[in-house]
């Protein structure tokens, strides 16, 4: 699976639909296409600068005419299902997404899976984490760092059929909002001979139980373990390329007064 910034953008057959009337500067969206939109926000979520919509360089483009006056600001123009976008001034990077905040009271399909606080089963305690502000590099790895310096915690790494369900019951699944949900665990074969032989980031021990979904793992260049929804409407294992997704799950042990905070 390729990573949604990496993936083409398809050019709209019809851009006439855009509502470029006159608005209120609105510096949040309403939802998660932000069509609302009209802030001046002018750099991706991973730091890139826009490049002016009158503008046909670097990228050409069927929007100069439509958003000349909205500068190089993040827009929505084509209905692009996960929100504001831009071309980018990067010779090598064609768009990708704005990090666009929701209003408050908005549409936020996010709200609903992560900060739920540590939940318990036998011996670990587990939390969901999301955040936006990190870079392009290897991010399983880098959430592995997150979850031992903020929380005395390790990606979760699943043992036993009933953690599996536990956790599979447990974490976000993707929505007709939002349907690019996945979540880390701790596993990747980074460091192995032989690519597609996962191990445990913190034991270093390979798989005594796995719930890999349908073909999986599936290719050499998808080296860390997330979930992923299957047809079966139930989360599995997936191998996935280690840039991609935001959230991930800590673990940590039981402690004398429990899980805590």
């Amino acid at each position: 699976m390729e990573p949604l910034e990496q993936q083409t953008l398809d050019e709209p057959a019809k851009i006439d639909s855009y509502d470029n009337s006159p608005k209120p500067e609105q510096n949040c969206r309403m939802d998660q296409q932000g069509r609302n939109y009209t802030g001046k926000v002018n750099k991706t979520r991973f730091g890139q600068t826009c490049q002016a919509w009158s503008s046909l360089s670097p990228y050409q483009h069927p929007f100069s005419v439509k958003l000349a006056d909205h500068e190089n600001y993040c827009r929505n123009p084509d209905d692009e299902d996960y929100g504001p976008w831009c071309y980018t001034t990067d010779p090598d990077t064609r768009w990708e997404y704005c990090d666009i905040p929701y209003c408050e009271g908005a549409d936020n399909p996010e709200k609903d899976h992560w900060k739920r606080g540590w939940q318990r089963y036998e011996d670990s305690c587990y939390s969901i984490q999301y955040t936006k502000k990190i870079g392009l590099m290897l991010r399983c790895l880098l959430f592995k760092d997150f979850c031992k310096n903020n929380l005395n915690a390790y990606l979760a790494e699943i043992q036993t059929a009933g953690e599996n369900n536990f956790l599979m019951n447990l974490l976000p699944k993707p929505t007709l909002d939002d349907n690019f949900i996945e979540v880390w665990l701790g596993a990747n074969d980074l460091e192995s001979e032989m690519f597609g032989r996962f191990t445990w980031n913190k034991s270093g021990s390979e798989f005594n139980f796995t719930d890999w979904g349908p073909g999986e793992p599936s290719r050499y260049s998808e080296h860390c373990l997330s979930t992923h929804l299957y047809r079966d409407r139930k989360l599995h294992w997936n191998d996935r390329t280690c840039y991609w997704g935001n959230f991930f799950v800590c673990e940590k042990s039981v402690g004398p007064s429990g899980c805590g905070e």
